[in-house]
Formats: C-alpha cells, sequence, structure tokens
C-alpha cells in the first residue's frame, strides 16, 4: 500500500498507523521559523510529518524517533526513497531511550502522539494508538528536556484534552503561543487542538478551521490551503 504526495510516496504496508489527516494537518500547520535548522518528530510512524516539513523547510535538518520495529523500517525506506533523503534520519527507539542518549536540542519538535484510552482497535493498531504507549506527562518532560533554549513543541491532540495537557506544559515551563483548534465538518463540534508550545509565557493565539463545508469530500478553503502543495487531489 502506497499513498502517493506531489514530491514523496509513502510506503505504509506494515505500520500499524496509516497516513492519516491529523499529522498532515499539524505537518502542514506548524509554523516554521526563518532559519530553523534542527527538527526531532516523536513518533514518527511512516514518516509522513517529517517528510512533510523537509518540504516545507529546505534547511530543515530531521532526525525521527520510532518505538515500533516495522514502522521504523517503512520510515527509513520511505525517507530513504524520497528526494530529501539527505536531511533526514531515522532512530529506532523509545522518546525515554532517546532523551537518555542524546545532548542534542532542537530548534522544533513535532508529535502526533497515541491519545485513545483503551483499545480502540485489534491488534498493532490498537496498541499504536493507545495513550498508555506515550502519556501526556512523559512527551512533554521529553520534549522540554530536548527544547532548545529558544525552541518550539507542536502537538495535536484530542480537543477534549486541551486544558489538561496545557496545564501539563505550563508546569514544565512550556507555554501555549498558538492554537488551531479543528472541525471535521463545518458546524461540528471541535474534535482536534493543534497546539503549539514555546518557553516564553504569553497571550495566545486561538483560530479555527474545518476540513469539510457540507458535503463529503468538499473540503474548506482552510484546508486545501494547508494541503494544496502536498496532495495529488488539488493538482
Amino acid at each position: 500500500m502506497i499513498f502517493h504526495f506531489k514530491q514523496f510516496s509513502i510506503k505504509q504496508t506494515q505500520s500499524a498507523m496509516k497516513v492519516g489527516t491529523d499529522g498532515l494537518l499539524l505537518a502542514t500547520s506548524t509554523p516554521i521559523a526563518s532559519g530553523e535548522k534542527t527538527v526531532l518528530d516523536i513518533g514518527s510512524g511512516t514518516g509522513l510529518i517529517a517528510l512533510v516539513i523537509s518540504q516545507r523547510d529546505p534547511a530543515a535538518e530531521i532526525t525521527a524517533i520510532e518505538i515500533d520495529r516495522e514502522a521504523a523500517k517503512e520510515a527509513k525506506f520511505n525517507f530513504k526513497s524520497s528526494p530529501f533523503a539527505s536531511r533526514l534520519q531515522l532512530k529506532h527507539l523509545s522518546l525515554e531511550d532517546y532523551v537518555l542518549s542524546t545532548t542534542e536540542k532542537f530548534d522544533l519538535i513535532v508529535c502526533n502522539p497515541p491519545f485513545f484510552e483503551g483499545m480502540q482497535a485489534k491488534g498493532k493498531r490498537g496498541k499504536a494508538r493507545n495513550a498508555a504507549m506515550l502519556p501526556a506527562e512523559e512527551l512533554i518532560e521529553g520534549a522540554e528536556k530536548l527544547l532548545s533554549k529558544d525552541g518550539q513543541f507542536s502537538v495535536i491532540i484530542p480537543y477534549q484534552n486541551e486544558k489538561t495537557f496545557i496545564q501539563i506544559a505550563q508546569k514544565n515551563g512550556l507555554h501555549p503561543f498558538e492554537i488551531l483548534n479543528v472541525r471535521g465538518r463545518k458546524g461540528s463540534k471541535l474534535i482536534r487542538s493543534i497546539i503549539h508550545f514555546s518557553r516564553k509565557p504569553a497571550e495566545h493565539i486561538i483560530n479555527q478551521m474545518h476540513i469539510e463545508n457540507d458535503q463529503r469530500h468538499q473540503y474548506s478553503d482552510a484546508y486545501v490551503a494547508l494541503t494544496k502543495d502536498f496532495l495529488t487531489i488539488f493538482d
């Protein structure tokens, strides 16, 4: 099974988590500062987020970590097959082990973490989606240790988890500066929060968007603007 984007393709035969809207939204909406050099993708899966950011920022040097062996193999293959191979590296290990093994600090850290309570699906996919695989506290503590002084930590989580996640982050010295709340369809309930953190306390900006308008596959202007450089359906 291969998902083709405009500038790269993603093989996702063995990976538990396939290409999805959450990862694409996080990767396309994350602010990228001028001159940003080092990026860490936590729980890379197939490598989608790392590849999108590589396309967006030709200066980015990206390290991706992935705990699942099969996903790590596919991400590595996808990196090597892409036009950005020289700027991408994949490490097969957990966030906890990576924190203990490196002294590197990153200008940007991104993560689309597992966030479902209990098993929402069978087998590897259910395990990959389970919040117990990477609890919010562990993710935030690890990100804080790996973030550079002026760095940015960006994450996508369920909207209902936003308040608690921000509280944990603030206890660890990370403060939101921008939030994008996402609806699946115009007029429906909010389902996702994309939150961008820095070490500097500040008033944060809150924006909203929806993915589809009134009908299935009738995409909003905001969604098209974010994804048109990547999705082939917008040729």
